[in-house]
């Protein structure tokens, strides 16, 4: 979580890449994956994912935010 609050303030904290993502709706008892993220260019939604961030840069930004 405080990935994202610092990420909100400073998105250049991270690299993104793009991906047409759905989540699994359907329960199967079999072989659930109910919930599940799932790439789907075909009938995904387009977001942006976070891959890497700066440690060092968010952990700074962090403690600005909870101290002010």
């Amino acid at each position: 979580m405080p990935l994202a609050a610092c990420v909100i303030t400073n998105p250049e904290l991270v690299t993104t890449q793009s991906f047409s993502i759905r989540v699994e709706q359907e329960l199967d008892e079999e072989n659930d994956k109910s919930g599940m993220i799932i790439v789907d260019q075909k009938n995904g939604y387009p977001v942006q994912v976070a891959l890497t961030a700066n440690a060092s840069a968010v952990y700074s930004t962090f403690l600005e935010i909870i101290t002010n």
